[in-house]
């Protein structure tokens, strides 16, 4: 029986920064932010643990999907809880002569769950 290995994920949280739109080496457009997720676990101890990790995100557009144009036109912005489904990618760098390896999702799909609730604001005026 032969096994078959996916590089899929799937992902839940909140958009951590105002996207930022690029253009790749090969033309493609790309919107990219930082995805926040709570990560609870239980160490040896059995004192469960609470944090955070933030995780770069890039959409790019392609001929089937435009993604970057649907989200900029839907308004994607900081806090708004979303969910996304994508594979994990590695990028390759070298900085001040160290060898760096960033982890990063390319997305397939991205739901917005929740926008950010506004803020409401009041008014006081004096008659």
């Amino acid at each position: 029986m032969a096994i078959t290995y996916q590089n899929q994920v799937f992902l839940k949280g909140i958009v951590g920064d105002d996207y930022k739109v690029g253009k790749a080496t090969s033309g493609k457009r790309y919107i990219s932010f930082s995805l926040i997720v709570n990560c609870s676990s239980k160490e040896l101890s059995e004192e469960e643990t609470n944090s955070v990790e933030y995780i770069r995100i890039f959409i790019f557009n392609n001929k089937r999907k435009k993604m970057v144009d649907k989200l900029e036109e839907m308004g994607l912005r900081r806090g708004m809880y979303v969910s996304i489904i994508g594979r994990l990618q590695t990028a390759r760098t070298e900085f001040k002569g160290n060898r760096i390896i960033q982890l990063s999702v390319q997305v397939h799909d991205l739901s917005i769950i929740q926008t950010k609730p506004v803020s409401k604001t009041v008014n006081n005026k004096k008659d």
